[in-house]
């Protein structure tokens, strides 16, 4: 589920380059792609839970995120503009969920270390992410909004600058799995 949210945000911002690149308000692709790729996610946050109640919630969660996305956009939004609730609205959310799994994770006494799962790099890899996105959206909106674009640049840049980071704890956590220990001596017939 992480592997896909990756891919729809890869295509997503590949797309917003090409249309950039053209001169063509490329705006409306994040209100696609984003609740897209956060529902892969929120996906994934659920099968790191470790009771089923909690995995049950966060399933649960993800139609009132995506109704949260739909009345901010309906009700709040030019999406020809820059995003003042729905975008700040789902890093929030997505925020809160990815902590929350992070806090499951490391609270779970059956785990030994922690930091040596894929489930603590891609979850904390999301939370840097989104927490990043929560930050940066509404600066962002108000520098353009004022006409400052050289502020609003430099926080785009720091907004790469650590998404980027988010990226690498996220492919750590797909590309380098931790190998399980064996459960005991193998019952397969020496060789």
């Amino acid at each position: 589920m992480a592997a896909l949210a990756c891919v729809v945000s890869v295509l997503g911002d590949g797309l917003n380059f090409a249309l950039s690149r053209r001169g063509v308000n490329n705006l409306w692709v994040g209100y696609i792609s984003t609740p897209v790729s956060s529902t892969f996610t929120l996906l994934a946050m659920s099968c790191w839970q470790v009771t089923s109640r909690a995995q049950k919630i966060m399933v649960r969660v993800i139609p009132l995120y995506l109704a949260v996305w739909v009345l901010a956009i309906q009700f709040a939004e030019d999406t020809a503009r820059y995003s003042v609730l729905a975008f700040p609205a789902h890093s929030v959310i997505l925020l809160v969920c990815c902590l929350w799994t992070l806090g499951a994770i490391a609270l779970d006494d059956r785990r030994d270390a922690v930091i040596r799962t894929d489930a603590f790099w891609i979850s904390g890899g999301f939370a840097l992410w989104a927490g990043t996105a929560a930050a940066v959206e509404p600066l962002m909106s108000v520098f353009i909004r004022r006409d400052q674009i050289p502020a609003a640049v430099a926080v785009l840049n720091f907004k790469a600058g650590l998404q980027l980071i988010a990226l690498l704890a996220i492919t750590a956590g797909m590309l380098c799995p931790v190998p399980t220990e064996p459960s005991g001596p193998s019952s397969s017939p020496a060789r």
